[in-house]
């Protein structure tokens, strides 16, 4: 199970939630996209008819990539997944890319160093364009040696990084 299977039990497969002044519909979907199973979380403000939030939650098979693409269509990528596998976290995440219709990753931000959140930032890098980098800073030991190689590498492929603090706001457009 994972976060979105959260909004099933609340909302059934969709439903709408009503408010004061509006209300919502949410739609939690799970499907085969370019084979391989994503959850897409997609929430519209019904009496406005505005753009949606959509968000991919990508398999990368115990580690974490999740693509969130605002009302503005600009996008930002949660941890990239996993390193080698013959590309196959690349892959996903492209294949998440083009459901949302999107080609270039406006920000992207690493939780932690871990391999499986880190490891996948260097190859995504290689196959897709990317605007800003951020993290929480210099990685700090003591650090187990696959966490080092990886970190290494995500330092050696992005050149410019903004670290972000407990409670720092990304600015993003507005819809």
């Amino acid at each position: 199970l994972d976060y979105f299977d959260g909004f099933a039990p609340l909302m059934g497969a969709m439903g709408t939630v009503e408010f004061q002044n509006a209300s919502i519909t949410a739609a939690v979907t799970a499907r085969d996209v370019g084979g391989l199973r994503t959850r897409r979380a997609h929430f519209a403000l019904d009496d406005y008819k505005q753009p949606t939030l959509d968000i991919y939650h990508v398999d990368v098979e115990g580690g974490a990539a999740t693509l969130i693409v605002t009302p503005a269509r600009e996008s930002v990528m949660v941890d990239a997944g996993w390193p080698g596998n013959d590309g196959r976290d690349v892959a996903r995440i492209q294949a998440a890319m083009k459901a949302a219709g999107i080609t270039r990753i406006d920000h992207l931000i690493t939780t932690h160093y871990h391999t499986d959140h880190v490891g996948g930032v260097p190859p995504l890098m290689a196959k897709v364009p990317v605007g800003a980098f951020y993290d929480h800073g210099p990685m700090q030991p003591p650090f187990a040696q696959d966490f080092a190689s990886n970190y290494e590498a995500y330092l050696a492929a992005v050149k410019q990084r903004k670290t972000l603090s407990p409670g720092a706001v990304l600015a993003l457009k507005p819809a």
